[in-house]
């Protein structure tokens, strides 16, 4: 089982001409009764959106105020594009136009590819609000990756080997999509943990792989 967001989902299937301004209204819609909360910028940093290109399309994210609205928004968004709150697999949080190096944050247990990585005292994700205005990573391709961590899952051990291996396939289909980076770094953080097993098993060192920072 994969743990789900409390309020941010994922968006899939973006067509590659829809702008952050656009994706703002939308989840501004979503939010229509908090409207005046929402910041008036769409700049990076603003911690309610991102949008980056991913294979033929765009992939985004929109944190909303409340799990209500969450909830609204993934049965009610009226649109083509494939909501989730789980975030499965590769999610590409901020690609720059020709990325200089490849970063994929891997959860640990019972994590989520994007809450494992939100700060307690902002509540800003920083891999998608904070990463991306620090230099080299201004120049980056950054990524999240998704699988089912629950400690109940027995499965789990058995899994690690099919993780791994869709954690390589998927961050290579995304570096031929685009230029291939020059830079190949293998860099952890925080404690040892599943997520750490699953990045040694298939030695996936062309990418920053991060793992779940418990202080954060």
């Amino acid at each position: 089982m994969f743990r789900a967001t409390s309020t941010t989902v994922r968006v899939k299937g973006i067509p590659l001409n829809l702008n952050r301004e656009e994706l703002l209204e939308k989840a501004e819609y979503y939010s229509r009764d908090l409207r005046r909360s929402w910041p008036q910028s769409v700049n990076l940093g603003n911690s309610k959106i991102s949008l980056a290109i991913e294979r033929e399309d765009q992939v985004g994210t929109i944190t909303l105020p409340s799990p209500k609205h969450k909830e609204e928004a993934l049965k009610c968004h009226n649109t083509e594009w494939e909501f989730d709150d789980n975030f499965n697999g590769i999610t590409t949080l901020y690609s720059s136009d020709d990325p200089e190096v490849d970063v994929c944050a891997v959860h640990g247990l019972n994590g989520n590819a994007f809450e494992s990585w939100v700060a307690t005292k902002n509540q800003k994700m920083w891999l998608r609000d904070i990463l991306p205005l620090s230099k080299p990573f201004d120049k980056a391709r950054i990524m999240t990756f998704g699988y089912s961590s629950r400690l109940r899952d027995r499965g789990n051990l058995s899994g690690i080997t099919v993780w791994s291996q869709d954690l390589l396939r998927s961050v290579s289909s995304l570096r031929k999509t685009k230029k291939a980076s020059p830079i190949s770094i293998f860099k952890l953080f925080g404690d040892i943990s599943l997520g750490l097993i699953l990045c040694r098993n298939e030695s996936a060192l062309f990418c920053l792989c991060a793992i779940q920072w418990e202080a954060l």
